[in-house]
């Protein structure tokens, strides 16, 4: 079986010829070298991604460092060690105010565990319906007995996990998510004589996810979401609020590593967003707190569309196969000229050998352009028709 007619032509044949030993090549470094290029940006993405998420838990954690220190110089002021209701009412009031917007509710129980000052302002310095907290017996409540135990180390501040506190539901007409940190109160003997208990106002963390989220998408045109885990795997916060406190993501395996990493540990991955299934570039780390703060051990997730994440990287690729195809026309137009060049003669001298062979017109002769072997061939041709004449 004979190869086509095409494929037995010279003429093809050098411009194949031409393709492999010149073309291919440079084809291959390009290619090669955008490969390289797009590697070393994925990872740089990668780790931009890592590097946004550990600096915006750090800043969480910041904030929460504060607050942990909070209680503590609360509790330690002398109108809290002297049980006057109303004194004491007035200095969470001013409080609630300096603070702000970070306090929702502050409140001091007794020895026994019964609630006797409160503030009654919020941060804006609004009264609030706090009365029917007074008397309240809250000596089962985890961040009171924690807080008395004689297992308790000074410097130590009392954390509870986010919840859903119903007192601050009722009073803000809201979730009532807050985190709670309390202290206990000591006389100038060392005995505890109350605890001091703070309900952090939950949105403050909303606000830097969501601040972090919306400069990126005014300064850099970049979407993104976070969400953000218990140690349990349970949803604190989302783009999607009904998950919050009601959805686990245990059954995710990056959620199931994420928390088995050490804290302050980061890293990226690729796979389906959480908040949104297309496939994402994601960047995570585990909490590591701050300072004397431990942190929650909650892990932070940063899940970015692949198709905007790595729009630079397809850019490059876009640019290189253009090059290429550039390349690759290029060097079948050089092929073409050069192998027309060469065969175009051959093929003039192929033709009048057959005329004479049909015809035995022997006064026609070739002209010869130029003197390398085809010339030669060409003289050769002529002094050979002129012989036969």
């Amino acid at each position: 079986m004979h190869p086509p007619r095409a494929l037995q032509s010279l003429q093809t044949k050098l411009i194949i010829l031409c393709l492999l030993v010149g073309g291919l090549p440079s084809m291959g470094v390009a290619w090669l070298a955008y490969h390289n290029s797009a590697s070393s940006m994925e990872a740089q993405i990668g780790e931009g991604a890592a590097r946004l998420t550990f600096n915006t838990v750090d800043k969480i954690d910041r904030g929460l460092f504060e607050r942990y220190g909070d209680v503590q110089a609360f509790a330690n002021l002398e109108v809290a060690r002297t049980g006057d209701a109303a004194r004491i009412s007035a200095i969470m009031n001013r409080m609630m105010q300096i603070y702000a917007p970070m306090y929702q509710l502050m409140v001091i129980a007794d020895a026994t565990g019964t609630i006797i000052a409160v503030n009654t302002v919020d941060p804006s310095g609004q009264p609030l319906d706090t009365a029917p907290l007074i008397g309240r017996d809250v000596r089962r409540a985890p961040w009171f007995t924690q807080a008395v135990a004689p297992s308790h180390k000074a410097g130590e501040t009392v954390l509870s996990d986010l919840e859903e506190d119903p007192d601050v539901a009722r009073l803000y007409q809201g979730h009532g998510r807050v985190l709670t940190f309390s202290y206990p109160i000591k006389d100038p003997d060392g005995r505890v004589v109350g605890v001091w208990m703070n309900r952090f106002d939950w949105r403050v963390v909303e606000q830097i996810l969501q601040s972090v989220v919306t400069r990126a998408a005014e300064r850099e045109q970049r979407h993104f979401a976070f969400t953000l885990v218990r140690q349990d795997g349970m949803v604190l916060d989302s783009p999607h609020d009904g998950d919050i406190l009601h959805l686990s993501l245990t059954y995710r395996p990056m959620i199931q590593r994420l928390l088995t990493l050490t804290n302050g540990t980061n890293g990226t991955d690729t796979d389906a967003g959480i908040a949104s299934p297309v496939r994402s570039v994601l960047g995570f780390v585990r909490e590591p707190g701050y300072s004397v703060f431990p942190g929650f051990g909650w892990g932070l997730i940063m899940e970015e569309a692949e198709t905007e994440a790595y729009a630079s990287v397809y850019e490059l690729r876009r640019h290189v196969l253009w090059f290429l195809f550039a390349m690759a026309s290029v060097a079948v137009v050089i092929a073409l000229i050069f192998s027309r060049s060469l065969v175009r003669p051959l093929k003039t001298a192929a033709d009048l050998m057959e005329d004479i062979c049909q015809n035995w017109d022997l006064t026609r002769r070739l002209s010869v352009g130029n003197r390398d072997e085809v010339g030669r061939l060409c003289e050769s041709v002529n002094l050979f028709v002129g012989k036969l004449q």
